[in-house]
């Protein structure tokens, strides 16, 4: 009950204050204004999200990590210059003995 009575207040304080506020018309326009630069900023950030898979930053990395790929391929494979133990044939014959 009470906080029926609770709101009933809080409603009429909203009403009254509503009905004093200054600058409606302009108000209105600018709250348009308000919605037309959200809706901006969605479309914007969009676009950036597009453009950061671009990012100079992220190809650096990328290529990066490829390079330490080739070079972990590499140094399983054996293609190393001074690499002694191939570790692919290593890998091949402890699998042959493995699973005859």
């Amino acid at each position: 009950k009470k906080k029926l009575e609770d709101k009933k207040v809080l409603d009429e304080k909203i009403e009254a204050a509503c009905s004093t506020r200054e600058g409606g018309e302009e108000r209105v326009k600018k709250l348009k204004e308000l919605a037309k630069l959200k809706e901006k900023v969605q479309e914007l950030e969009k676009e950036v999200n597009i453009y950061e898979k671009n990012d100079p930053k992220r190809v650096e990395e990328l290529e990066k990590d490829g390079l330490i790929s080739k070079e972990a391929a590499n140094r399983w494979t054996g293609i190393l210059p001074n690499f002694h133990i191939d570790n692919l044939y290593i890998v091949k014959e402890w699998i042959k003995r493995k699973f005859p």
